[in-house]
């Protein structure tokens, strides 16, 4: 997450505007209800869940990387470079499906709790700090993505993939339902399987070229478009991530009615996995 100061410098001004959304956010009748709904506890197990898996893909992912500049720059891959990537594409595709497995959990208990249709309504209040790397969410999305192993590159393929929608991923993507997402995240993730189960059996033939990044030079355009559909599985995790900070900060409010303190050890421990 941003760093504690930052944090705190921007929960404690009562005037900031972030407040006024959040406010509004935590105002709705139906907020109370949500909250006292979900199972904190088994939330925080599946992020945690989450975390690992993704952390430990992205090992993978970054290699993977390294090879494309690689085939991209000399043409061709040494054969035992080769060899020893596609062997460990099983174990790859294995821990990225238990990632986003987690994920469409989070996502069907927050449908459930009721916190789905409160962000239908009110995530687009959120999106303009998505978009400002400096602010509280943004710098929390950046931050967190690094963690879990995820480039420069990476972030900055987040950012022009999600900054051409206005991160509003709900209405987009989702046709302004949130449990629409699970069928984006679940055609997502299968594009990403299907990449990576070609590289499997052809390599990186899928390349050529000597210069600019993988979608600039992909040669099999059934590729083309896994890789661009696979990056919107990470919409799900922005979602699940912006609430979980938004959690966060409602648990260091001053005066807090007795049914939200009664999660906020469950949120303080969310907040100890990454952020």
């Amino acid at each position: 997450m941003a760093d504690d100061q930052t944090l705190a410098s921007e929960a404690l001004d009562a005037e900031h505007p972030f407040f006024d959304d959040l406010a509004a956010f935590m105002d709705d009748p139906a907020f109370q209800t949500a909250w006292e709904s979900l199972d904190f506890n088994a939330l925080a197990t599946e992020w945690d869940s989450f975390t690992a898996s993704i952390t430990s893909y992205n090992t993978y992912h970054t290699r993977e990387r390294q090879l494309w500049s690689i085939q991209l720059g000399k043409g061709s891959i040494p054969d035992d470079l080769d060899a020893w990537y596609r062997a460990q594409i099983p174990d790859q595709i294995a821990q990225y499906n238990a990632a986003f497995a987690s994920a469409g959990t989070m996502l069907s208990m927050l449908s459930t709790s009721g916190f789905g249709t409160l962000l239908e309504t009110y995530f687009t209040r959120f999106t303009p700090y998505l978009a400002d790397s400096k602010s509280l969410l943004g710098a929390t999305m950046e931050n967190y993505f690094r963690g879990v192993g995820c480039s420069e590159s990476m972030i900055e393929e987040f950012r022009t993939a999600f900054g051409s929608i206005g991160y509003d991923f709900i209405n987009v993507l989702g046709n302004g339902s949130f449990a629409n997402l699970q069928a984006v995240m679940n055609t997502a993730t299968n594009s990403q399987v299907q990449l990576m189960q070609y590289t499997q059996q052809n390599g990186f033939s899928y390349l050529q070229g000597q210069c600019g990044p993988p979608a600039w030079a992909v040669t099999v355009s059934e590729i083309l478009g896994y890789i661009g559909i696979s990056i919107s599985a990470w919409v799900i995790v922005i979602i699940i991530a912006v609430l979980i900070v938004l959690l966060i900060i409602a648990c260091n409010r001053k005066n807090k009615p007795a049914w939200l303190q009664s999660a906020c050890n469950f949120i303080s421990r969310l907040f100890s996995l990454g952020f």
